[in-house]
């Protein structure tokens, strides 16, 4: 296989057009075209490093000088699974995933075609992407990849600062005094919530 189909492959195997990856490369249109043609064989040694950072795989591959693809990730049903489940639960579609990847990562490269091949697990994740869409769907790259349960990206200490917020929002005269009283009126319901369910056994 020449270099230039296995640049298109590669490109196609993505989900990517032609003006996206001359992006990714920093070219032009014309210049992607020119090299997936034969057109264009001298290709410049950096933009295949390029083009084998972002398709992980190495630079020989894309040269035709070895067949074996370095892969770091495996087609996966269960970042597939993972990957809807985080989208749906932030209520986004994948229109929306993708204008916000693209917006906070120009690079990403991400369309919808390629995110629907993630989630329906038909293609591997580059090891960035996952990176890019844990970010935009609030959770950890692990939580994506199944390596935990739960999403513990975010998991915060509670502060008395944070319950004042929330109670009163952002009045700055909050004495202390107001606010033990708070925590000892919140006591009080807790106490009485507690009885009453010990005499309902």
């Amino acid at each position: 296989m020449k270099i230039g189909d296995r640049i298109k492959e590669l490109r196609e195997q993505h989900g990517m057009t032609q003006a996206e990856l001359a992006k990714i490369v920093n070219t032009t249109k014309q210049n992607i075209y020119k090299y997936e043609n034969g057109i264009i064989t001298n290709i410049p040694a950096d933009k295949i490093q390029i083009m084998a950072n972002y398709f992980n795989v190495s630079p020989a591959y894309i040269m035709g000088w070895n067949e074996e693809i370095k892969k770091e990730l495996k087609p996966n049903s269960i970042f597939g699974k993972k990957l809807k489940q985080a989208r749906e639960a932030k209520k986004m579609t994948m229109d929306e995933v993708v204008a916000v990847c693209k917006r906070q990562f120009p690079e990403c490269g991400l369309n919808k075609g390629t995110l629907s091949k993630y989630e329906n697990g038909k293609q591997e994740p580059m090891i960035s992407n996952v990176k890019y869409l844990a970010e935009v769907l609030d959770v950890s790259p692990d939580y994506l990849l199944g390596k935990e349960e739960k999403n513990i990206k975010h998991i915060k200490t509670v502060t008395d600062e944070d319950i004042k917020f929330a109670l009163f929002g952002e009045h700055e005269n909050i004495t202390d005094e107001m606010f033990e009283k708070v925590k000892a009126f919140a006591k009080f319901v807790k106490a009485e919530k507690e009885k009453e369910n010990g005499n309902d056994k």
